[in-house]
């Protein structure tokens, strides 16, 4: 997350969405390991903001390089690899 805090767009009106997008983070952390060794954590944005970065290649390329944001990007991806990683994007709806 340290780059993801640290991205300044070049664009100042997504910057600005970015920003907003920022306040929105929460992060359930756990109580107590998994039985398999393994962390759970949560994180919700709420609300979605329109047009803001929720993505972590546009920060690590900015803040540490290609190469070292390549190897940086590889072993987040092996370690979710290892136990799995479910990502959903949800929109609420009004039923009424």
């Amino acid at each position: 997350m340290p780059s993801w805090h640290s991205y300044r767009d070049s664009v100042d009106e997504l910057h600005l969405l970015n920003q907003q997008a920022k306040k929105t983070f929460r992060f359930q952390k756990p109580v107590e390991m998994n039985q398999d060794s393994t962390w759970t954590f949560l994180m919700m944005a709420d609300p979605f903001i329109d047009g803001a970065n929720y993505f972590i290649t546009k920060p690590l390329l900015q803040k540490y390089g290609e190469e070292k944001a390549k190897e940086i990007f590889g072993r987040w991806n092996a370690c979710f690899d290892k136990q799995g990683q479910n990502l959903y994007l949800l929109e609420e709806v009004d039923v009424k």
